[in-house]
């Protein structure tokens, strides 16, 4: 099992235009094969971290396998023992594991969350330009059009890797950043437009040192969209949710949980999967989109365009599992 910084810093530093998605998928133009000789802004090589073991593709050249070693082998040019010394920084316990024959067990990691402040240093003022003053506004002019609460933190990264980006960050219980979304400022419309850091995000829970056990603690996909719901408010930071973060958000609260999919295809097709598969599923509550705001995708736009989606709006319109699954079916619970 490899650690997401091994990954992620191979790929940074030997992959050309390297785009991370949900902060574990690699995106990049195919060192094996060149990638289109035609179009130098076509890229078709894909890593996946999968939980530690990545798997990789090349839909150019076809190249692929699960196996990470093969790949650092190729793209280094070095052999298979030289590659897991320099992986495993010759640890001779982990060598003599990757070179024996009998297949190991992989151990769990148990990936505590990381110190992020350093991203606050690229977001300091450095110059009086004009740019800086534009930038400022258009960061003003986001929050104000999003609706953003003032006590929710917004940055602008003025350098770095995520220079020109909005920082919105995600603090613990001493106040320390535990990860952050970087987005594309709107008017700039830079590619990808999310660009987050590479770490696992499986536990990292927002507001979890503010929530009130009495109430319901409400699971959103977006970040600004656990901003509408206040205090009881979180999110998964996208569709998937680890069965220890639903286990850790349960011992949070005495109430329950809400669970609010966006509600667009992506959405839809995630909450009739944990509805299906989940072991959670008949122990949380599910939102519901009321049909008269079925043209908002979220949250935060149902906030924006009706006033709607705080706290209150979100528990009155939940349900449990069987009254959930009528909903769905087209059965009016009001009605009868």
């Amino acid at each position: 099992m490899f650690d997401l910084q091994t990954v992620s810093s191979f790929m940074l530093e030997n992959f050309q235009q390297v785009t991370i998605q949900n902060g574990t998928h690699f995106h990049a133009r195919c060192p094996l094969c060149g990638d289109s000789a035609k179009n130098e802004r076509k890229k078709r090589f894909h890593l996946d971290y999968n939980g530690g073991n990545p798997k990789w593709n090349c839909f150019n050249c076809d190249a692929g396998s699960k196996n990470f070693i093969s790949l650092y082998c190729q793209v280094l040019n070095i052999d298979y023992k030289t590659a897991c010394e320099q992986l495993f920084k010759y640890d001779k316990k982990k060598i003599k594991e990757r070179l024996s024959p009998v297949k190991v067990k992989p151990a769990t990691v148990l990936n505590a969350p990381t110190d992020f402040n350093w991203i606050l240093d690229d977001c300091k003022r450095e110059t009086d330009s004009m740019i800086y003053h534009t930038y400022v506004k258009l960061l003003t002019e986001f929050r104000a059009e999003r609706q953003i609460p003032n006590n929710y933190d917004l940055f602008l990264a003025h350098k770095g890797r995520y220079k020109n980006r909005i920082i919105i960050p995600i603090y613990d219980a001493d106040g320390n950043i535990i990860f952050f979304q970087a987005r594309s400022l709107p008017s700039l419309d830079l590619e990808p437009k999310y660009l987050n850091p590479v770490t696992e995000k499986s536990m990292i829970i927002h507001n979890e040192s503010v929530f009130d056990r009495d109430k319901y603690i409400i699971v959103t996909e977006g970040l600004i969209d656990a901003f509408m719901i206040g205090d009881q408010g979180t999110t998964s930071l996208g569709v998937e949710m680890s069965d220890g973060f639903l286990k850790r958000l349960m011992e949070l609260t005495d109430e329950g949980i809400i669970l609010v999919f966006d509600n667009d295809t992506a959405g839809d097709t995630a909450r009739d999967k944990f509805m299906k598969d989940n072991k959670y599923k008949e122990r949380v509550r599910y939102f519901v989109m009321p049909e008269e705001y079925r043209d908002c995708k979220d949250i935060n736009i149902l906030k924006v365009k009706y006033k709607k989606g705080d706290y209150n709006f979100v528990v009155k319109n939940s349900n449990d599992y069987l009254s959930t699954s009528m909903v769905l079916n087209g059965y009016n619970l009001q009605s009868n």
